[in-house]
Parts: structure tokens; C-alpha cells; sequence
């Protein structure tokens, strides 16, 4: 699913600096677009208007529901659409779309509803306004799976210009933006223009010509290990938060800045918003993945599978194979000595440029390990990606949960040890997800020809071996010989 990957890599390599820039620019927006906006109006918010604790509880539930409730979604809706693609299928790319997105949004009103019903605190009227922002959310992010494919990139960009600058100026008093309410009814009326823009992108691109597709779904039950490498990763990316919010139970002295605002609203400050800030700094992993890792990685990718196609020797097999791990060889090296350089530069120089009342002494320990954390995070995304471009789905579910687990039983013991660790656990954990993940992705693909083969059902048909002496009388089907 390079998408519309190549077309940015030539944008980034023929146009000079303002399109390298715009290329990678793009990238980021499709890559991670509404949490970028995300991390940039809690940071604005922090520090225009510092006294809406409310707000920022409100954006960052709002964000991890959606974000874990459609990433049980995003990855079998991406197989399906590149099936659609492959078989040239665009009239069903709308209709896949319409389908996935009215499922996901189902599940996030009902768990929008239970949260509005038993959280009194808050007025009605917010407590609605929070619901239709979980949606506009969630929306935003399956928007994003079926936009890789686009062509106007220019649209997609121009929606989360056109959108964030709405948002983030809803939380600017100066614009008469004073209340909890007032700065919410701003920031999702921001977030409805994104998703509007985008969706018109969409629909411009993939006439629809029937109102669902209920097959987008099929690789939901198909492959069960297909969406939860989607959700469990998601769902460890936040574990550590959820041990902090939640953890009271694990400190007498209780957790530094744990506040319940509300029942079901929880906030721990500043742990939570620092990790928020440090998940900017991998934005540069994402683009170069994106243009420049997953494009060359995907035309050998294909060269492989086209060379089984086209019936090629297995020494010719053999070769390609050898060119897969020399991409992955590279990829790996750009995305990891990019991102290395901005994590470094952000580890040692962020503490100075931040001012006092978003990062104080204390937290400056939080920020460093929540940057080392991100970094070995975002690593474990793309090596989780390149699983499923070979369809290792129970290797990337299981990469997924390992970080899950590690992630939350490190940063509990943390939290049991000594506050001087905040955040170091997750750091650990992601640290060792991927070291584990990526030597899976290095065996499987090693072995690639016989991972390949033993998976395929491989049959004679006696129609066309008929009279051949002893052909025939065997079958090769899921590993085992049989007559």
C-alpha cells in the first residue's frame, strides 16, 4: 500500500527544496495527521490558556478511544482495499469506505453514550459535544486508510491546515474563547472542516455507485490475528498512561499529578502531556518511512511475487530475496539514523527551548525517556507493517501484544520502584518489542521462499498429467503429502 508514496518520492527528488519539503509534508499529514494536530492544541492549550484541565482531559480520552477502537479496524480494511486496487475494483473503494466508517462509528457513539450517562459531572451539552468530536475523530482516522490512494495530496494537506488553524485558535482567549464549552464547540467545529475536506477528497477521487460494500470486512474473520495486531498496538502505545491514570492503588503516596476529574475521566499530569509532546518528535521516522522506505521496499516486494507469477528459476527466487533484505537493510538504516539525529537533538536541547510553564526541572527526566520511548515505538510500527506486507499476521499480533504487556508491567514497576523512572519503563518496553520483532521479521523473511510455498495450497490437475507417468498421484496442501 505505497499509495500515493511514489508520487511524493519524485516530488521529493526532482523538485527541489519546496518540494522535498511539501513531500514530506504530505507524508506526516497522511501518516499521522489528526494526532499531529492533536499534540499541537494540547501544547497550545498548555500554554494559552493553562487553566482548561477539562479540555485536555477531554482531548486526550477522545484521542486513545478512537485511535484503539479503529485500529482494530484499519489493518483488515487496508488488505481489502488492496485487493481492490489489484483487481482494479475502484467503484467498490467508496462503498468499502462508507461501510467501515458506519461500523466504527457505531461502536464509538455506544461507548460515547455509556461514558455521557454515567459521567454527571460535566454539563449535557458538553458531554454531547464530546461524543460528536469521538466520531469526528474516528472518522478522520478511517478517512485516512483509503486516502493513501489519492492523487491530490494537495486536498489532504490543505484539509489539516484549514481545520488546525480553526482548532488551535479555539483555544486562544483573545478570540473570545473562554470556557470549557466555548473552546471545545471551537476545536471539534476545526476538526468537522478536516473530516468534511477529506471525505470530498475521497468521494472526487471514487464515485460511489452503491451505498456499501460488506465485504471490506471478510478479513475480520479470516484472520482474527489481522485486526488485533492493530489494536493491541495502539492499545500499548497508551498502557503506560492507562498505569498512570489508573494506578492509584499502586502508590500510598499516590501517583505525581494523578487528578479525577470526573467518574471515567482521568488525567496525569504532566507524565501524559509530555508523552503527547514526544510523540512529535517521530514525525520524521513517518515521512521518510513513507516515501522513501516503503516505496523501494515495495517494488521488490513485488518483483517477488510477480517473479512466482511469471514462473522465474529459484536461483532468479533466490536473488530477489536477497534484494528484499538489502531494501530492508537500507530502509532500516534511513529511518532509524533520521529519527536518531532528531531524538538526539530533542533529548538534549528540548528542555532549553521549552518554557518554564509548559516544562519544569522536574519533568525534564519524563520528556528525555518519553522521547527514547517514542523512538523504539515508531520503529515497531513499521516493522509490524512490513509483517503484514507478508502476510506474518500472528507474528505481527504477537509483536503487538508482547508490547502491550511489557509496556504496562514496566511502567507499573516504576511506578512501585521510585518516580525517578517515570517513563523509563515504556522506553524499556517499546526497546524490547522491537528488538524482538524485528529479529521475526529478519527469520521469516530469510526464509521467505519456504514461508512462501508451504503456506500456498499446491495441486495437480489430473486434466492436464493425464497418461504422464507418475504425476499425479500426489498432492502438496498445507505442508503435508497426501494421495
Amino acid at each position: 500500500m505505497a499509495g500515493i508514496g511514489f508520487r511524493l518520492r519524485r516530488m521529493a527528488e526532482e523538485q527541489g527544496l519546496v518540494g522535498f519539503f511539501t513531500g514530506y509534508s504530505v507524508a506526516a499529514a497522511i501518516m499521522a495527521g489528526p494526532w499531529i494536530m492533536t499534540v499541537l492544541t494540547v501544547l497550545g492549550v498548555t500554554m494559552l490558556s493553562p487553566d482548561l484541565d477539562w479540555f485536555d482531559a477531554y482531548i486526550t480520552h477522545v484521542y486513545q478511544v478512537s485511535l484503539i477502537t479503529v485500529g482494530f479496524f484499519q489493518f483488515p480494511a487496508t488488505r481489502y482495499l488492496a485487493d481492490l486496487l489489484y483487481k482494479k475494483e475502484y467503484r467498490q473503494v467508496f462503498p468499502s469506505f462508507h461501510y467501515t466508517l458506519l461500523i466504527c462509528l457505531g461502536i464509538t457513539s455506544l461507548i460515547g453514550a455509556f461514558w455521557a450517562f454515567t459521567t454527571p459531572g460535566p454539563p449535557a451539552l458538553e458531554r454531547l459535544i464530546v461524543v460528536c468530536l469521538m466520531n469526528i475523530v474516528s472518522a478522520q482516522w478511517v478517512s485516512l486508510v483509503f486516502l493513501v490512494t489519492v492523487h491530490n495530496y494537495r486536498a489532504i494537506l490543505g484539509a489539516f491546515l484549514v481545520g488546525g488553524i480553526v482548532s488551535i485558535f479555539s483555544v486562544n482567549e483573545y478570540f473570545g474563547f473562554n470556557s470549557n464549552l466555548d473552546v471545545l464547540a471551537g476545536y471539534t467545529a476545526g476538526q468537522a472542516l478536516t473530516l468534511l475536506i477529506l471525505i470530498g477528497t475521497l468521494m472526487s477521487e471514487y464515485p460511489a455507485y452503491e451505498p456499501f460494500d460488506k465485504n471490506c470486512l471478510v478479513w475480520l474473520k479470516r484472520y482474527p490475528s489481522l485486526p488485533l495486531a492493530g489494536g493491541l498496538f495502539y492499545l500499548g502505545i497508551f498502557a503506560d498512561k492507562f498505569a498512570f491514570r489508573y494506578g492509584g492503588w499502586l502508590s500510598g503516596e499516590g501517583i505525581m499529578g494523578r487528578q479525577v476529574l470526573a467518574p471515567w475521566l482521568y488525567m496525569s499530569e504532566p507524565y501524559e502531556f509530555l508523552t503527547f509532546l514526544a510523540q512529535l518528535t517521530v514525525i520524521p521516522a513517518l515521512a521518510v518511512f513513507y516515501i522513501r522506505v516503503e516505496t523501494g521496499f515495495y517494488e521488490v516486494y513485488k518483483a517477488f511475487y510477480k517473479g512466482i507469477d511469471d514462473r522465474r528459476t529459484l536461483e532468479e527466487l533466490k536473488e530477489i530475496k536477497q534484494q528484499i533484505l538489502q531494501e530492508m537493510k537500507s530502509g532500516a538504516l534511513a529511518v532509524a539514523s533520521a529519527q536518531a539525529v532528531i531524538s538526539l537533538l530533542c533529548f538534549l536541547v528540548a528542555p532549553e527551548l521549552l518554557p518554564n510553564q509548559v516544562l519544569s526541572v522536574t519533568n525534564t527526566a519524563i520528556l528525555r525517556a518519553s522521547i527514547v520511548a517514542a523512538f523504539f515505538a515508531i520503529l515497531l510500527l513499521l516493522v509490524i507493517v512490513l509483517l503484514l506486507y507478508f502476510e506474518f499476521y500472528r507474528e505481527a499480533c504477537f509483536s503487538a501484544a508482547l508490547y502491550t504487556v511489557l509496556n504496562y508491567t514496566f511502567t507499573v514497576l516504576t511506578i512501585l520502584i521510585t518516580s525517578d523512572l517515570y517513563g523509563w519503563g515504556a522506553a524499556l518496553a517499546s526497546c524490547l518489542a522491537f528488538l524482538v520483532a524485528a529479529r521475526i521479521l529478519w527469520v521469516r523473511v530469510d526464509d521467505l521462499l519456504y514461508q512462501t510455498f508451504s503456506k500456498s495450497p499446491v495441486e495437480t490437475l489430473p486434466e492436464k498429467v493425464k497418461g504422464i507417468p507418475g504425476v499425479g498421484r500426489y498432492r502438496v496442501q498445507k505442508g503435508e503429502l497426501t494421495c
